[in-house]
This record gives structure tokens, sequence and C-alpha cells, in this order.
């Protein structure tokens, strides 16, 4: 993504639309993991990473949303309108787009039966923020996590 690019997308994002499509691109990830069940030693690891996000539009009222890692992880949720969301890895849940420009998200993973709190905002357009909880199924705290992420734009433009 280019500046032209990157200028011509809404910002503050006004809408679920304008969120996701300010989301698409390529993202160098700083994330700060904080693990209350690890020993008291290990418990907080950071981590860098490069993140490749790509938006589609299914059926007209549903977004894919495709999230790459270096890694090599893929996770993909779909959007729809009316609020809700669901992942392939068995996580459903509600999102809900703040007067502010921020994305909230709240899910429960079947699999592993813990229920999941993210916020995601912009400082910038090629800023962006968030964090994440993961409650036990006693809603105790299990982890949080912090992400910042910058937009890597196409090397050679000023």
């Amino acid at each position: 993504m280019n500046k032209a690019e990157t200028a011509m997308m809404v910002f503050p994002p006004s809408s679920i639309e304008d969120f996701l499509s300010l989301c698409t691109g390529q993202w160098m990830a700083l994330c700060s993991s904080f693990e209350l069940s690890k020993s008291e030693n290990n418990w907080h690891s950071s981590e860098k990473s490069m993140i490749t996000i790509e938006l589609s539009s299914l059926e007209g009222k549903f977004k894919q949303v495709v999230i790459n890692t270096t890694s090599n992880t893929a996770t993909t949720r779909y959007f729809s309108l009316d609020g809700h969301f669901t992942s392939e890895d068995s996580s459903f849940g509600q999102w809900s787009f703040r007067t502010d420009g921020s994305l909230e998200l709240t899910w429960r993973n079947l699999l592993r039966e813990e229920e999941e709190h993210e916020r995601i905002w912009f400082t910038k357009p090629n800023l962006r923020l968030c964090s994440k909880i993961t409650l036990n199924p006693d809603s105790t705290l299990l982890e949080a996590k912090f992400h910042s992420e910058i937009r890597r734009l196409n090397q050679g433009i000023i």
C-alpha cells in the first residue's frame, strides 16, 4: 500500500466497513503477553512479527478478514453486518463499532472454553493498537496482551 492509497482511506473510520478496510495491508507487530498461569520467571513474553490482513466481501452481507502471520498461521474471521462474527477455530462472538472509531470483539472459543475480549483502534492511519484479555471458564484472568502495529509502506516512497 502506498501513501496515496492510505490517504484515500477514511480516517478516523466511521463504520465497520471503513474500519476493516483500514486494517488491510502489511503490518509489523510488537506484542507483549502476560500469562498469569505461568511460573514467576516466565509470566511475560514479547515478540515481533509481520502480519498481512486481507479483506473481501461474501454474499454482500459478510466481510471475510484473513490474517496471516510470519509464523505461518492464518486466522479467518467472517463479520456479518448484524454485529456477529465467526472464526475457523470454532470461535463465535459479537463485534461492536464504537463512536470513538474503535472495534470491540467479544467471543468464546468452544474448544478451549475461554472467553476473549479485544479492543482494536487506530491513533493514525498507519498505527494500530490492540488490547486483549482471555478469561478462564470461571471468569478469572488467564492472559493479557497488548499489540502495537505499524503499517509497512512500499519501500522507495517518501
